[in-house]
């Protein structure tokens, strides 16, 4: 396929003064864990002693700093926040050399990969698996070939994508103005970079500079080259690479496309992996496969293929499997083409009419979305716009038509299933970057669900004739001791109502003394558990001796819950305690429903569950927000999972379903905790469960601590006059902190001690 030809200068050319020594060129290598190495090339005379200054900011804010020599630079950000399409975070870069200042930007970021739970490789971000779907993009305009007329027009074709739920581009042997890379960066869209093509043609006198085009059979050959002509090609593929080496958004190098100039094969996918190891490289996209780089990459048109059974042997086994062009589906505007006396064509033939023309992109979808389960990791369809007389493009070669809205492409991609449905109330949900960025700064998560023992429920706990800071110091002595560093606490709604500024001095004491014990709180917002359906502001129920639970409070109760006229109190109350501990960093994570649906409640408490995610989400804390998965609900584990910044759940069962059910929720790329187990005749006790928690890094909070009023350490069901039972369900302590079982204990303080010694953490 042959474009108008195009030459000479045709991107942007300037002229700057610096300093007689200067900085010519800055390599940054970011890692995920904040740790930024920066190496510097210098032109002009340098003393031995001369350092380089880096500054880091975001939104204006300086982060970090590093002085140090230029040839090697280690600036280390706190508390990274990572880059993704997702949250495609950028931190500003002051450089300073004598009298010259260069100002660039880095994002933290890692592409790898990684099997799942087939076998198949996958692509991962951060740590995350993530399916590159994106859209072969050649960059070419109407008026300027090559260089697009502005800035804007630019732009507004990665928006296009963007909004229509594509991930990525596969920029197609061409190499754009830089500010097109960056613009993508701040876009949040994964780039595939080509090598420029050299042509398929012969010279007079020479042989065909192509190889056979024998796609991914076995046996494949390479076109012969001369030295000199293989030597101009690496300067100008290193050339490539060393301009463009710092955009995060660049995750893939494919030095050939398709057997275009394919040649010498094994050592250029060599060279390539070994000069630039943080990303992945495509030796021949769609051309002859040589078991070289990472990834094995078939094209078909229209509709997407993948020919695993050419892979027999496994030669295929230790490669990425993507579909690396397809579609091409051609439709004509009428007044929009570059060309109407030309062959105007696109692959498969022309349609009749639009509809025949969606359909046959929906059924490539369709297809592509089967391919992914078999295991094939990205797709790319061809193409963003029109060029010329290939008009298969999604928007005309003009761009004032885009052929179906971004709105409708994402709503296809979204019924076929080929990217998740992702939750529309999930728009600021942390990447799992940031998330599993903030699991790795913390220590291992390990502690408990907590009542004082002099408390009969929650509402109790916190009202003013009960709260004892004193008392409830002694009780978090016991758990400092053995090492636990996390606690969970509901905090009831009625009390605040009462007089939300107590309520928050009493919340605000708590928070102290759990800090004086090295203990990290996650408060929880509301409650669906409860005998106690309605709860009410004053004094307690009784206990009723030998009843599991006997007074437990649902919060704020099932009237509110089903009464949204009501919503705008429960607003009130979430933003006020959340905003006011919005930044505290003795707040581990906010956990915003406890069991939603218990109590009888069913689905009708989802809603409501809905509006408390939005409500944080406008507050907009440090720590991040979970709800966790308790049961088989599907309506609710889809808003939960599709929600909560981190995983967590509920399990009161051993190892057997345990393993099983967490294996299941890692696959989500996201930390996971078990906000609640501990249930021993259901074999859920610290020797079995503990070493699982430990080995899969999922934190845990168990039920319990000291045995008190609440008497949870009676099975559930427990009815008066049955006595106490010889192995307790939940909690760790008598009432006179007497240990329910020594050798329960020892298994806590030795799995923590050595998980937070592996972890370098305490």
């Amino acid at each position: 396929i042959w474009y108008t030809p195009v030459s000479g200068i045709w991107q942007t050319v300037w002229i700057e003064q610096i300093p007689k020594v200067h900085i010519s060129d800055v390599k940054i290598v970011p890692s995920i864990d904040g740790t930024v190495a920066l190496t510097l090339k210098i032109d002009g005379a340098l003393s031995k002693t001369s350092k380089a200054k880096v500054t880091a900011s975001l939104n204006g804010q300086q982060v970090a700093k590093a002085s140090d020599s230029p040839a090697a630079i280690h600036l280390k950000i706190p508390k990274p926040k990572l880059w993704s399409p997702d949250s495609p975070t950028l931190y500003d870069l002051e450089i300073t050399l004598g009298e010259d200042v260069v100002h660039s930007y880095v994002g933290l970021r890692e592409t790898t990969l990684a099997r799942d739970g087939d076998g198949h490789l996958r692509f991962h971000l951060n740590g995350r698996e993530i399916f590159h779907w994106g859209t072969l993009d050649q960059g070419w305009w109407p008026d300027g070939l090559l260089t697009p007329p502005s800035d804007a027009a630019m732009r507004s074709d990665v928006d296009y994508l963007k909004a229509a739920g594509f991930n990525m581009v596969r920029k197609h042997i061409k190499v754009e103005s830089r500010r097109y890379y960056h613009y993508c960066d701040l876009a949040g869209i994964l780039v595939w970079q080509d090598q420029v093509s050299s042509g398929t043609g012969r010279r007079r006198g020479e042989g065909k500079s192509s190889a056979p085009w024998t796609r991914l059979k076995p046996g494949p050959v390479d076109a012969v080259w001369p030295d000199q002509a293989h030597q101009q090609y690496m300067a100008e593929l290193k050339a490539m690479i060393d301009t463009l080496g710092n955009h995060p958004s660049i995750v893939q190098w494919i030095p050939f496309n398709e057997a275009w100039g394919q040649h010498r094969s094994m050592e250029v996918g060599k060279w390539t992996v070994a000069y630039d190891p943080t990303r992945q490289v495509n030796v021949a996209s769609g051309g002859n496969f040589w078991p070289v780089g990472h990834v094995v990459d078939a094209h078909d048109y229209p509709h997407p293929t993948f020919p695993f059974e050419q892979g027999k042997g496994g030669r295929f086994d230790d490669f990425v499997k993507v579909v690396g062009e397809f579609g091409g589906h051609g439709f004509p505007v009428k007044g929009h083409l570059w060309n109407p006396n030309a062959r105007n064509w696109g692959y498969g033939g022309l349609p009749k009419d639009k509809d025949e023309w969606i359909e046959r992109y929906t059924t490539s979808i369709r297809k592509l979305a089967g391919l992914k389960q078999q295991g094939i990791a990205a797709g790319v369809y061809t193409q963003t716009t029109d060029v010329e007389g290939e008009i298969n493009g999604l928007i005309t070669y003009d761009r004032k038509v885009k052929k179906l809205t971004a709105t409708a492409l994402a709503d296809i991609h979204r019924k076929e299933k080929l990217v998740a449905d992702r939750h529309p109330d999930a728009a600021d949900r942390w990447s799992a970057g940031k998330a599993n960025a903030w699991y790795a700064n913390q220590p291992w998560p390990c502690g408990f669900n907590y009542i004082p023992a002099n408390t009969i429920n929650y509402t109790e706990m916190w009202m003013p004739y009960r709260f004892d800071p004193e008392f409830i110091n002694k009780e978090l002595a016991l758990a400092e001791e053995i090492g636990f560093n996390c606690v969970r606490v509901v905090l009831p709604f009625v009390v605040w109502e009462h007089d939300p500024a107590a309520f928050k001095q009493r919340l605000r004491e708590f928070l102290e003394v759990c800090d004086k014990r090295g203990i990290k709180v996650m408060p929880c917002i509301f409650e669906d558990c409860g005998k106690i359906r309605n709860p009410t502001y004053g004094k307690q129920p009784d206990v009723i001796k030998g009843k599991y639970a006997n007074a437990w409070s649902a919060s704020p109760g099932d009237t509110m819950v089903l009464d949204p006229k009501s919503w705008p109190r429960l607003e009130k109350y979430l933003k006020d305690v959340i905003g006011t501990f919005k930044d505290d960093p003795r707040v581990l994570a906010w956990d915003l429903y406890n069991e939603p649906t218990n109590g009888g409640m069913k689905n009708r408490s989802l809603p409501l569950l809905k509006q408390a995610f939005k409500w944080a989400r406008e507050v907009n804390p440090t720590a991040p927000l979970t709800v966790a998965v308790w049961n088989k609900n599907e309506a609710l584990n889809a808003i939960a999972l599709a929600q909560s910044d981190i995983i967590t759940f509920h399990n009161y069962h051993g190892p057997e379903k345990l393993i099983p059910l967490i294996q299941s929720l890692k696959s989500h790329g996201r930390p996971v905790i078990n906000t609640e187990w501990l249930c021993r005749h259901q074999d859920s006790t610290p020797e079995p469960c503990l070493p699982v928690f430990a080995r899969e890094n999922v934190g845990c909070m168990h039920w319990g601590l000291v045995n008190g009023k609440s008497q949870t350490n009676l099975h559930w069901g427990w009815r008066p006059g049955m006595g106490e039972p010889d192995v307790w369900q939940h909690d760790l302590f008598h009432s006179n902190h007497r240990p329910f079982n020594r050798k329960e204990l020892e298994v806590f303080r030795h799995t923590i001690k050595q998980k937070n010694e592996a972890k370098g953490k305490r």
